[in-house]
């Protein structure tokens, strides 16, 4: 039997196959041999027919002539008949995000279908080729440039009253420097930006997730984590962590520590490495200089996630996270975050605060390639 890989989205998987963005969601079917199969609404034809990488673009009009010489109506399920007798399969895969009422259809109508669990769906995009490095780079480019607009907001700022940060008369929130990076980025084209940046300051800091509001202080960490989609669809993530001000020896230590493992992890990157053992060795190296990762009063502190995930046209993927408890081997064409962070909601050891430190790696046939061009130092801030 010939099988199939279907979908139906205008997500990541559409994008890698179709080589461009759709409006709605579409019909993509990829053949025994490779080659790709997909619908295009009338709407979009003439942009398909010229930029697509599709090896076959079909129209409704080209559909309506089959489904009706077989004497069937005009349908969702139908196009996926049409599809199959084009692409010359009688069975299909689909992926787990497949809509599951067309899922329903399917099966309803007699159609072989098997929901795999293959992650990801095409097996060829956790390897990144040369020319998805490349975008990956002018991504995160675009995620490092935003960084650099937020280091001069705060080092433009002048210290008040209760160390409250000033600019331009007003006061410097988390909210005004995350609009001004969104501005800038979407000025270059920036498509989205996932809910970000983060800019939180002091105990905001201390939660991994927690975008910052409110007025900056200085002599408090500033973490500022970046991670916006480009304008060629695919994802940059870069965290740096400064100081606006004075540090303490509880704040030295808890930057200088996050930079040395961070590096340290990024040396690791390679093929065979494995994602356990990367992971292990942050946790390791953390405890060994004083900062360990624990439970208080129902605050988790410390290192407290994973070192990295997979990025590329999606955001935390394709596939599943390498560098993690029980991660997998690194493989070459890997694009993976390494962003180890230290968070103290509670005092543990000498402060309140948090610090993370962020590059896009990808794994290269003899050892690794960062793509992030940003300094972590000097991350004080006069």
């Amino acid at each position: 039997m010939s099988t199939g890989l279907l979908i139906y989205e205008n997500g990541p998987y559409w994008l890698y196959k179709a080589g461009l963005h759709t409006s709605d969601a579409s019909l993509l079917l990829v053949d025994a041999k490779g080659a790709t199969h997909l619908m295009a609404s009338p709407i979009e034809l003439s942009e398909f027919r010229t930029k697509s990488i599709a090896q076959h673009i079909y129209t409704y009009t080209d559909a309506k002539k089959w489904i009706e010489k077989n004497d069937l109506k005009f349908s969702l399920i139908n196009l996926v008949k049409f599809l199959m007798a084009k692409a010359k399969v009688n069975k299909l895969e689909i992926p787990l995000n497949f809509p599951a009422r067309l899922f329903q259809f399917m099966q309803e109508n007699k159609i072989d279908v098997t929901v795999t669990t293959r992650d990801p769906f095409f097996e060829e995009m956790a390897y990144l080729r040369a020319d998805e490095i490349k975008k990956l780079q002018e991504a995160q480019n675009l995620a490092t440039s935003s960084i650099e607009l937020a280091r001069s907001l705060i080092a433009a700022a002048e210290v008040r009253s209760k160390n409250m940060l000033y600019l331009g008369g007003q006061p410097l929130t988390s909210e005004r420097v995350q609009g001004e990076m969104n501005a800038y980025a979407a000025g270059l084209g920036a498509l989205e930006f996932h809910g970000g940046p983060i800019v939180s300051c002091g105990l905001a800091a201390a939660t991994p997730h927690d975008n910052g509001h409110g007025p900056l202080y200085a002599n408090e960490t500033i973490v500022v984590d970046c991670f916006p989609r480009h304008k060629n669809y695919y994802w940059g993530d870069c965290t740096r962590t400064c100081i606006k001000g004075k540090a303490s020896p509880w704040q030295s230590k808890l930057i200088d520590t996050t930079i040395a493992v961070q590096e340290a992890l990024c040396a690791m990157i390679k093929p065979g490495a494995s994602g356990d053992l990367i992971q292990k060795t942050a946790t390791e190296m953390f405890d060994k200089a004083g900062f360990p990762t624990g439970e208080k009063k129902g605050e988790n502190y410390g290192f407290t996630h994973s070192v990295g995930h997979h990025i590329g046209l999606d955001m935390r993927g394709p596939g599943a996270r390498t560098l993690t408890v029980g991660g997998g081997p690194v493989k070459a064409g890997h694009a993976l975050t390494v962003e180890p962070g230290l968070y103290y909601p509670v005092n543990i050891n000498g402060g309140i605060g948090g610090c993370r430190i962020e590059d896009i790696v990808v794994a290269t046939k003899t050892g690794h390639k960062n793509l992030t061009n940003l300094a972590k130092t000097p991350y004080l801030i006069p």
